[in-house]
């Protein structure tokens, strides 16, 4: 809100610069606590969902955005049109901003601070039932557990949890390399470059703005059903074919008319469709779904930190590069998403139809990640892995032979009861030099 305010009311571009920087701390802060927000406030069944709402309304103020823009350019409101452009940020985050006062604390945030009461409340109140008991126990164990890791940034970067932090700093880093944000930023500018009229240009960018924001919703349905890494990969593919055609067409055809502009549209519009479907709203959700309780709030810092860093370079060179390459530029960006569909490929885990409980365990059957995984027993791992016994033991049966089960029941042997090995150093992620 102050930052709105700020760009609004500026007479000096050292006054904009200071407002952008207030506003690039806010978003900052925001991208890491709505998704988290989001998260904890979602029934199990619908997490995933959920969290793919931080890149629907993401997208859908883009858009509007692109609208405003386009009516103060018909206003042609030259003077005040570029105020009413930067200070329009006052109402999201007058939205933001009132939604923190009003809206409850989420069960898991009051837990882990000591307020196990009115976790309670907020949690009957926000299911809108009085019979949450096996989910209460669920949140508080789930406390317990990240209450057990006193430097969660010291375990995010151990070797044991390697896994988890290359893939949240890659799932959002990818978003940038794809080129995304610079067609979303810069798509006036392209449409000019190829012979538009200012309004087309604006036209087109708000096409491709709904184009953006509709897709979405193809992963709101169908990330359940084929898997985050599938449409990653699908979407590799036809984001690397779009952009190999634009390059090509530049370069062969070169500017055309207007034609051209909305041939090229056309296709970047099939590239805009596949992130839309998977690296829009999978690499923000791929994050909460990989990290342990123990480091999941820090596995979200750094997601966000590469995602804004990344966006910054790349915004800061893509004109030059534009300038320079021209139609190299596309063709640039289609081989770092070749590059990134072949990581995907290689390095990814799939967790559809995991709980989320068992997501570390993915890592531990991974040709590659099992090397850093397979490095003793986490916090979050050893919880799992003794409900598990515990189940068999009231069954009568033996424990499942899944990874890190028989190192704890060889240390289940020397422990006397239950409680001990809950406590036991040698379960949680001993120190590499240990191990």
């Amino acid at each position: 809100m102050v930052a709105a305010i700020i760009l609004a009311c500026a007479e000096h571009i050292s006054v904009i610069v200071i407002g952008r920087v207030f506003q690039g701390v806010a978003i900052s802060f925001a991208s890491v606590s709505v998704p988290i927000y989001n998260s904890e406030m979602a029934p199990p069944h619908l997490r995933g969902r959920f969290n793919q709402l931080y890149q629907i309304i993401l997208t859908l103020f883009i858009l509007v955005a692109q609208v405003i823009n386009l009516i103060i350019n018909l206003t042609n409101a030259v003077r005040w049109g570029w105020r009413l452009s930067l200070g329009f940020a006052f109402v999201p985050s007058s939205v933001l901003f009132l939604g923190g006062i009003f809206l409850p604390d989420s069960p898991n945030s009051l837990l882990e601070r000591g307020f196990p009461e009115q976790a309670r409340k907020n949690l009957e109140y926000v299911r809108g039932r009085k019979d949450v008991d096996k989910e209460f126990n669920d949140l508080v164990e789930a406390a317990h557990i990240a209450s057990q890791c006193k430097n969660p940034w010291g375990t995010i970067f151990s070797k044991k949890y390697w896994p988890q932090l290359v893939l949240s700093a890659f799932s959002t880093t990818f978003q940038q390399w794809t080129g995304i944000n610079t067609l979303i930023f810069y798509a006036p500018q392209l449409f000019l470059a190829l012979g538009t009229t200012k309004n087309i240009s604006l036209i087109a960018a708000i096409i491709l703005g709904a184009c953006n924001h509709l897709s979405t919703y193809v992963a709101w349905w169908t990330a359940d059903i084929f898997g985050r890494k599938t449409l990653f990969l699908q979407a590799g593919f036809q984001m690397a074919g779009a952009l190999i055609v634009v390059a090509v067409s530049l370069k062969c055809l070169g500017q055309q008319g207007v034609w051209m502009a909305w041939y090229i549209l056309a296709i970047i519009c099939v590239y805009d469709m596949a992130y839309a479907w998977s690296w829009g709203p999978l690499g923000w959700l791929y994050p909460t779904e990989i990290q342990t309780l123990e480091t999941r709030s820090c596995g979200l810092a750094v997601a966000s930190f590469c995602n804004l860093l990344f966006s910054a370079v790349i915004a800061q060179t893509f004109l030059t590069m534009l300038c320079s390459l021209q139609w190299g530029t596309f063709l640039f960006f289609a081989c770092c998403v070749i590059v990134e569909t072949i990581l995907v490929a290689l390095l990814f885990v799939e967790p559809k139809a995991v709980p989320i409980e068992d997501c570390p365990f993915l890592f531990k059957k991974h040709w590659f990640w099992k090397r850093y995984a397979s490095r003793g027993l986490g916090y979050q791992e050893k919880a799992v892995l003794m409900k598990k016994i515990e189940s068999a033991k009231a069954r009568g049966e033996a424990p499942p032979d899944e990874p890190g089960m028989q190192q704890i029941l060889a240390e289940l042997k020397n422990a006397s009861t239950v409680s001990e090995i809950s406590t036991s150093e040698h379960l949680v992620g001993l120190p590499d030099k240990q191990l």
